[in-house]
């Protein structure tokens, strides 16, 4: 946990209850490590992993349509600093 923590860059405790959540959801599960008791494994769900493709789609797309507009955004500040 402390990992993933670190990783989010999130406090212990925010990471737990973010797990917490995802595992009542069904999103992820949780196992112990069987070497070190005080490690868990998360891993994604079949649910989980549904959820991720979804959300991928609808952001690739947004992306898509955002990219041009982003694009002249980034020319924009490129020309006012030069």
């Amino acid at each position: 946990m402390g990992e993933l923590a670190e990783r989010l860059q999130l406090r212990y405790h925010s990471a737990a209850g973010l797990v917490d959540r995802l595992v009542f959801d069904k999103l992820v599960s949780r196992a112990p490590f069987d070497a070190d008791r005080r490690q868990i494994f998360i891993q994604v769900t079949h649910r989980g992993e549904k959820m991720l493709k979804k959300l991928s789609t609808m952001h690739r797309k947004q992306l898509q349509q955002l990219g041009p507009e982003l694009g002249r955004m980034l020319e924009q500040i490129n020309a006012s600093e030069d």
